[in-house]
């Protein structure tokens, strides 16, 4: 083959690799402390409330929120959240992770990053509602 066939084949590759990856959450998610402006919990019922976390929660929620497990994309099978988390980036971005009756997943979305996928981890779920349960 020569140079210029395999110079331009790999070209062609790597942007099919860029395209791939800048479609896929799962690598794209993962978020900084430094990138946060706040996080803001909630909880719909009769125990209806919000709060804001301290950066030292902010920091403790981001550990789990980055090491939660990927587990495709969202179908929109959710129904009405009871509870969830609205993360706020530095530039007023907003993430919002949800929670359907227990369910095994989050449900997370961010319309300006077209996400809309699925999480799950014990670790966070745990964390927010003692969070809410405060």
């Amino acid at each position: 083959m020569r140079a210029a066939t395999k110079e331009r084949l790999l070209s062609m590759l790597l942007l099919l690799l860029l395209l791939l990856l800048h479609d896929c959450p799962a690598l794209s998610r993962r978020m900084a402390e430094a990138d946060v402006k706040d996080i803001i919990l909630w909880q719909n019922g009769p125990d209806s409330k919000s709060i804001t976390l301290s950066r030292e929660e902010i920091r403790q929620f981001l550990e789990y929120y980055n090491q939660a497990k990927y587990r495709g994309r969202a179908d929109g099978s959710g129904g009405t959240a009871e509870w969830g988390a609205v993360i706020v980036q530095q530039d007023a971005t907003e993430i919002r992770i949800l929670d359907f009756s227990g369910g095994p997943d989050f449900e997370v979305s961010c319309d300006l990053r077209n996400w809309w996928f699925y999480l799950d981890s014990v670790e966070l779920r745990a964390y927010i509602l003692a969070q809410l349960e405060e």
